[in-house]
């Protein structure tokens, strides 16, 4: 087990080619502007930044989010 202390990471580290450093300056809160320099190399990060943001637009839109991801689990069940 690793343990990762956010708070130490250096908001300054310089973004790599995908890796953990991108994921963790992304969960620790990078600043929006650099959203597309950490996704360029990630596309699963560019996803989650993605699907963030719409989840943040309204409670509506997380609702009908949460009822689609609801109806996937039980259709792979």
């Amino acid at each position: 087990m690793h343990f990762i202390e956010l708070p130490k990471l250096d908001d300054r580290a310089v973004p790599m080619e995908g890796g953990l450093v991108n994921w963790l300056l992304f969960l620790k809160g990078a600043d929006k502007s650099n959203w597309e320099v950490l996704a360029m190399n990630e596309p699963t990060l560019k996803k989650a930044m993605t699907t963030l943001e719409f989840l943040s637009q309204d409670a509506e839109a997380r609702r009908l989010y949460e009822a689609s991801k609801n109806i996937c689990t039980m259709k792979l069940r």
